[in-house]
Parts: structure tokens; C-alpha cells; sequence
């Protein structure tokens, strides 16, 4: 069966390597109809990418997609403390001129930029000395994260190039750079978001949902912690979720689709990809099952 759906792609508008009209020329030219742009926690990239869209003649779709944080009790401990996830939700066919979904954004970049700040005191601390300024002149798109230091990197010949950079768990992959996190917003903000912008709200890569000791549980009590989540956020007001993925196995998608049909919730395909290159096995044109045309016929009215 041939892919004419992907509804999760990433420009250097947040985390990914390309612009919005290049990812829109690949994805063309493997007949991709129609493809949304999520880029992490912005909408800077949508307008290029629906042009792009216009000029290719395949529908080009604004979307995002928050990190999130959804708290909730322990099902193994309901006297202990609360459990928190770590969830991210898409959002499909969103207006990025919505003065509510701006403003949440405008606090994430503020949050984003003071995190940057902490990257480059810890960089310094070992003896490698950068500026913002040259972040910023690393970053074609204006988006200042983690790919931008990823490509000074490069500039100044530590590494041959930016997938490189980003695995080197003497730096960039450090669990000490990777715990300076910013804040994340709350899943059911970002669905209420998502839909007062008059989009749609998913559940990304529902197999990659993290909690405190998740890395412990066994495969059963896993799956029960899942299921929990993305019901709850079902009653949040959640649509659907990403079924079909890029890594996903054959058992994974088939374990996906019985949630959404229990749930009634809509099913996704997305391969979250962020560029030649960047990650081998999430590119368009990777998956190990493909859906059923009618279940994505809903796209037809994005």
C-alpha cells in the first residue's frame, strides 16, 4: 500500500534540520496528498509550509506539538502521592493567529530561552565558551534549541555533523544536559489550546509516554498506565491517537488501534521526521504497517 499521509513532521522552525518547503518537496515526491507540520511548541513554520503545500499541490496542514505533563494518582499506590507523565499531544489543523495559543507560546519561548541560557553556563563550566548570539547565527529558521548548538558544533569542527553532535554523550547527550529541561505545559491546557485554535488533539508516539519508574514496570503494568493516561486525557477532550509510526512494530500499532476503537478515539499516521539524516528509522517512507484507507479519512475535512 502505497503512504499518502504523514501528520507529523518537523521543520528547523523547533528541532528538525530542514525548512517547512523542503520537508513539503520530499513528501511530494514520495506522493505524499496530505502532511502536517508539528513543529515542538511553535507555529512559525505553518504559513511557509501551507504555501509550499499550495505550490506542490498536496494539502499542507498546520499543527504543533507540546511536551507535556499530565499528573494524576498512582494506580499501583492510590493513598501515595500523585504520578506524573510525560506525554506529548499533537494538534492538527490549528489557526497559529489564535491570540490564546500565541500568548501560551510566547511563555514556552521565554521558558525555552532561559534554558538555553542554563545549556550554554553549563557548557562553559567545561571549557567550551559560546555566545547566543552565535546560536542565533546557527539557526536559519530564528529557533534557537538544542539543533543550534548541535550545528556551532559542527562549525567549529568538533563533530562531522549535527546527528553526530546530538548522540555524543560527552556533551550534548550528557544526562547532565539533558536534565536542563524547561517547564512543560499541562496535556489537558495543551488539548484546550489545540482546540481553541480549532484543531484537533492527538497523543504522540503513545509507546515513548514516560512516569518516575517507568523504566522498572513490567510490560503489563506499562500498558495499564498507558491506557489509564490517554483515557483520562480522552475525557479531557482528546481526539485521537498516533496509531501508526514510524518505529512502531506490527503488535504496537495493532495494541494502539484497540485503545482508539475502545475509546472511539480517531487514529493517526506520523513518522516524525526531522530531516535527511537526522534519525535513521523516523522518515516518511519507514513504517511497518499501513493503515486502512477509511481510517484516516477524516483528514479529508482538515
Amino acid at each position: 500500500m502505497n503512504p499518502t499521509i504523514d501528520l507529523h513532521l518537523h521543520s528547523y522552525y523547533s528541532d528538525g534540520s530542514e525548512s517547512p518547503e523542503r520537508l513539503v518537496e520530499r513528501a511530494a515526491a514520495l506522493g505524499y496528498k496530505t502532511v502536517a507540520l508539528t513543529d515542538h511548541d511553535g507555529v512559525t513554520g505553518v504559513k511557509e509550509f501551507v504555501k509550499a503545500g499550495e505550490k506542490k499541490g498536496i494539502k499542507a496542514v498546520g499543527g504543533i506539538e507540546f511536551s507535556a505533563y499530565y499528573s494524576m494518582p498512582n494506580p499501583f499506590n492510590p493513598v501515595g502521592p500523585s504520578r506524573r507523565y510525560y506525554v506529548h499531544i499533537l494538534g492538527y489543523g490549528i489557526d497559529p493567529s489564535d491570540k490564546h495559543l500565541k500568548k501560551a507560546l510566547e511563555k514556552i519561548m521565554d521558558q525555552r530561552r532561559e534554558r538555553n541560557e542554563k545549556m550554554i553556563a553549563w557548557f562553559g563550566k567545561h571549557g567550551i565558551h559560546l555566545t547566543y548570539a552565535e546560536l542565533a547565527a546557527n539557526s536559519p529558521s530564528g529557533y534557537v534549541g538544542k539543533n543550534s548548538f548541535a550545528r556551532l558544533f559542527v562549525a567549529r569542527g568538533m563533530y562531522a555533523d549535527i546527528a553526530e553532535a546530538l548522540k555524543d554523550k560527552t556533551y550534548l547527550a550528557n544526562p547532565e544536559v539533558r536534565a536542563i529541561r524547561r517547564d512543560k505545559i499541562e496535556a489537558g491546557k495543551a488539548i484546550e489550546l489545540i482546540k481553541g485554535a480549532g484543531g484537533l488533539a492527538f497523543v504522540a508516539h503513545p509507546f515513548q509516554i514516560k512516569y518516575d519508574g517507568y523504566q522498572m514496570d513490567s510490560a503489563a503494568s506499562f500498558k495499564a498506565n498507558r491506557e489509564m493516561l490517554i483515557s483520562a486525557l480522552a475525557a479531557e477532550g482528546l481526539d485521537g491517537i498516533e496509531c501508526y509510526y514510524a518505529d512502531h512494530t506490527p503488535a504496537q500499532t495493532a495494541e494502539a488501534l484497540e485503545l482508539a476503537n475502545y475509546l472511539t478515539l480517531l487514529v493517526s499516521r506520523g513518522s516524525d521526521d526531522h530531516g535527511e539524516g537526522m534519525r535513521p528509522v523516523k522518515v516518511m517512507s519507514t513504517f511497518a504497517s499501513e493503515p486502512d484507507p477509511a481510517l484516516l479519512a477524516w483528514t479529508e475535512k482538515l
